[in-house]
């Protein structure tokens, strides 16, 4: 082989496959269907260039007409093509990482309201005062025996909302 031959092939292996071509064109396909799901304010809270931006808005517009719905997708998936998407992946996962936080947050205030409506509530309501003493325990007792009275005649939905929102003003969220 040569030295013409080595340059070659060194240049031929430089240049991404087709494969590889075709894997990153359905990777921008899968993010700009992400972006068009996302709600206007956290498609806001992205920054995305106004051209790309307006795109989107236009898939969102062509969604029930499926052809063009799917021609959107592959013109976003050009125009992202085209720029660096590093920012746009990085604030996607941001905004992945934002919803997993308040998801576990919400689980977080669920168990503690039913552990305060369980068997043990005396307990539980000293442990929950002890970890947020701003507490307002008159408030919080007449919610948890409002609540508890309601369980017990199987009608308690209401009562028990009204404790889960102070438990979520009271831890924050």
């Amino acid at each position: 082989m040569n030295n013409r031959d080595n340059n070659e092939v060194q240049i031929t292996s430089a240049q991404p496959s087709r494969s590889e071509q075709k894997r990153r064109m359905l990777a921008l396909q899968k993010t700009g269907e992400i972006l068009i799901h996302l709600s206007e304010n956290q498609l806001e809270q992205i920054h995305l260039p106004e051209n790309l931006h307006q795109a989107i808005i236009e898939a969102r517009r062509l969604q029930k007409n499926r052809a063009a719905f799917k021609r959107q997708r592959q013109f976003i998936a050009r125009l992202m093509r085209q720029m660096d998407t590093e920012a746009i992946e990085g604030a996607l996962t941001e905004l992945e990482m934002q919803h997993s936080r308040e998801s576990a947050h919400f689980h977080q205030i669920e168990r503690w309201r039913d552990r305060l409506l369980s068997a043990q509530t005396a307990s539980v309501l000293t442990e929950l005062i002890d970890q947020y003493p701003g507490t307002d325990r008159r408030r919080l007792q007449q919610l948890l025996q409002k609540a508890t009275r309601k369980k017990q005649s199987g009608s308690g939905k209401r009562a028990q909302r009204e404790l889960f929102s102070f438990l979520r003003e009271l831890t924050g969220g």
